[in-house]
């Protein structure tokens, strides 16, 4: 459940995810739409489904060389999103990126 964030939605503009976290569950970070920037460490494997959803400033996001899975609609709504860096072909779910 994202509505923790709710009140900061507006003004958080950037993400530091530590170095050591493996996975970023499902709607983690969903509907941070003022969001400009995340740092997602090497350490990550996973990405959840909709767990960037909504991010509408994201233009370019640098995926970890350990990532294996990203799930549907992992960064759906991201309508800004012009290039992932994604390293190697991995395990995609559907609409990973589908507006």
């Amino acid at each position: 459940n994202s509505q923790h964030w709710d009140k900061n939605a507006s003004i958080l503009q950037s993400i530091f995810i530590n170095y050591g976290i493996t996975s970023i569950g499902s709607i983690s970070f969903y509907d941070l739409y003022a969001a400009k920037s995340v740092n997602i460490p090497e350490s990550v494997y996973f990405i959840g489904g909709s767990a960037f959803m909504n991010y509408i400033t994201f233009s370019i996001i640098k995926l970890p060389i350990n990532i294996t899975i990203i799930e549907k609609s992992a960064f759906k709504g991201s309508s800004c999103l012009k290039l992932i860096n994604f390293p190697d072909s991995r395990s995609l779910g559907n609409y990973v990126v589908a507006s």
